[in-house]
């Protein structure tokens, strides 16, 4: 094999990596929604989901909600049911098969902007 061959052999896998690399960092604007989330049980909310929706709806009374998580997550995190992991608390905790799905059923809202690029 030659010292051409090898060369190239090794710059086209790095170029390659170098050029999908590159196309991928500017094709991401990343943007973290993990803060800043309410929650409610659906239950309790008549609203539509598209009234929900609007920055000016009232979520001042919902709970903070724990995002990435679970209902039961967040439920645990505002002292609205036992802590599961400690003695036999997961016995204290309602069931769905028992409650219905509506019990563990919540509205999850969070206000953000999306930037739009234009090139």
């Amino acid at each position: 094999m030659t010292l051409k061959k090898i060369k190239l052999q090794l710059i086209l896998p790095l170029l390659t990596f170098i050029m999908v690399f590159s196309w991928q960092a500017q094709a991401q604007d990343l943007q973290e929604l993990n803060s800043d989330w309410k929650c409610a049980p659906i239950k309790e909310v008549s609203d539509s989901g598209e009234k929900l929706s609007e920055s000016s709806y009232d979520v001042s009374s919902w709970l903070p909600a724990t995002v990435p998580g679970t209902v039961l997550t967040t439920l645990l995190n505002n002292k609205k049911v036992p802590d599961p992991f400690y003695g036999m608390n997961n016995l204290d905790i309602p069931d769905i098969y028992e409650t219905g799905r509506d019990h563990y059923t919540y509205w999850f809202v969070n206000d953000f902007e999306v930037s739009t690029k234009k090139e």
